[in-house]
């Protein structure tokens, strides 16, 4: 406190007023910049979790294409509490379904919406397959075990990273 009394006594006026206004847009870029990290930051989780319950949806999702549901229902039928992050994501999927979109489009639309590159490559095969007709039970199956073999190359890879790092 001191010290700042005695700076004020020592710093001319102009200059004292340019560092006031030099704090407050450091102070205005400072927040709108903090604010978009943390976001990225709970996007990036949100992602990582979508991630990992992604393959039993899809696992889910084949086994009801298996048993005669039409796509629209199997993927309505997948959202159960234990996907989590999903679930509001298949269901925005059904409600654009219902209010009269395409399948494709409203697939499309639920993979961009999350910041997940597996569930934006995944929705764009999915609706790839719809659109040329493929059986899309086999679609759903070859994806969630390519995600889960993904999964467990990058685990390999984190352990053996840990490994070089400890030696």
């Amino acid at each position: 406190f001191i010290t700042y009394k005695l700076a004020l006594l020592y710093v001319p006026s102009k200059l004292l007023i340019l560092l006031v206004i030099g704090e407050w847009f450091g102070l205005w870029l400072a927040i709108p910049m903090l604010f978009s990290s943390i976001l990225a930051f709970l996007a990036d989780g949100i992602a990582d979790k979508i991630d990992k319950v992604l393959p039993d949806a899809l696992l889910l999702m084949a086994a009801n294409l298996k048993a005669g549901v039409i796509p629209e229902q199997a993927f309505l039928a997948a959202v159960r509490p234990q996907f989590g992050p999903l679930n509001p994501l298949l269901r925005y999927a059904a409600i654009q379904v219902e209010s009269g979109r395409t399948f494709e489009q409203a697939l499309l639309e639920m993979g961009t919406l999350s910041s997940s590159q597996s569930l934006n490559q995944a929705t764009r095969i999915i609706a790839e397959g719809v659109r040329s007709g493929a059986e899309l039970s086999r679609i759903l199956e070859s994806l969630a075990n390519d995600l889960l073999a993904n999964e467990n190359l990058r685990a390999q890879m984190k352990a053996e990273i840990k490994s070089y790092q400890l030696f």
